[in-house]
């Protein structure tokens, strides 16, 4: 494991770059999907390059109010597409994230459990619709 900023990187890392492929992300996602960690009374689906400080999460466990997170990966065009892979039940987790300045874990909403499926769909729909006209005299 090697260190990189607050907690070490974990064996199976993931480091994207421009020539990862879509199988190595894939591969990456089930693995990590099918392995949450357990701590303090709560299911964490890590997806970070970094381990979980889970004595900092044991201290704080009182102050984190849900039982089920998920720890997002690191870069955002990896995780967009990490995350239209996963199944509601992970993507419904709350957000933790580790600030680095404090060795804190901060909880944010999960927008995907707190969105109705139908607003999410009626949102995709009117962007898909409006595209289309967007792009029509495009070519």
């Amino acid at each position: 494991m090697s260190q990189s900023f607050g907690t070490p990187y974990l064996d199976d890392a993931l480091l994207v770059e421009n020539g990862t492929t879509p199988d190595e992300v894939v591969s990456f996602v089930r693995r990590r999907a099918l392995s949450p960690r357990r701590v303090a009374g709560m299911t964490i689906w890590n997806f970070n390059n970094h381990e979980l400080d889970r004595e900092q999460l044991a201290a704080q466990a009182d102050d984190l109010l849900n039982d089920r997170y998920i720890v997002p990966f690191q870069v955002s065009g990896a995780w967009g597409f990490m995350a239209a892979l996963l199944p509601e039940t992970i993507l419904e987790a709350e957000v933790l994230v580790f600030d680095q300045g404090t060795g804190e874990y901060h909880p944010y909403p999960s927008y995907f459990r707190h969105t109705e499926k139908e607003h999410q769909n009626e949102v995709k729909c009117s962007i898909q619709q409006k595209l289309s006209e967007v792009t029509a005299g495009a070519d």
